[in-house]
């Protein structure tokens, strides 16, 4: 399993924001949170993974990108980003169109689909 840094993922939020919205705030809010988020699909527990396929490791990281608000702004998008890269480098393309990423970010981000809901649509929509 490949997994992305922290390092990667600050800089997919400077990326995003520059890009699309340079007149907000970029950077990390909260640091301790972000490393948590970046570790946890690698998680044991009694040297059993908690997330044990790469469609949990996807939602996991996904779903506390959205909802921890590491970064200052675009904690949507970076989840979304941060998702299809991990995806890619795993083998796997998430083939959706943005409405369709748009509506699931904000369903994690308002509690209006469940974790089982979303690592059926990773897994359905991966090639």
């Amino acid at each position: 399993m490949k997994y992305l840094t922290i390092e990667e993922v600050i800089a997919m939020n400077y990326a995003l924001i520059k890009r699309y919205s340079p007149l907000e705030v970029i950077g990390v809010k909260e640091m301790g949170a972000l490393e948590r988020i970046i570790a946890q699909p690698k998680q044991e527990v009694f040297g059993k993974e908690l997330y044990p396929t790469v469609f949990d490791k996807a939602y996991i990281l996904y779903e506390k990108l959205i909802k921890k608000h590491c970064f200052h702004n675009g904690n949507k998008r970076t989840a979304v980003l941060a998702l299809l890269v991990f995806l890619k480098r795993n083998g796997l393309i998430l083939e959706v169109d943005n409405r369709e990423l748009e509506d699931m970010s904000v369903g994690i981000a308002i509690n209006k689909v469940s974790q089982d809901e979303v690592i059926s649509w990773i897994k359905n929509n991966c090639k």
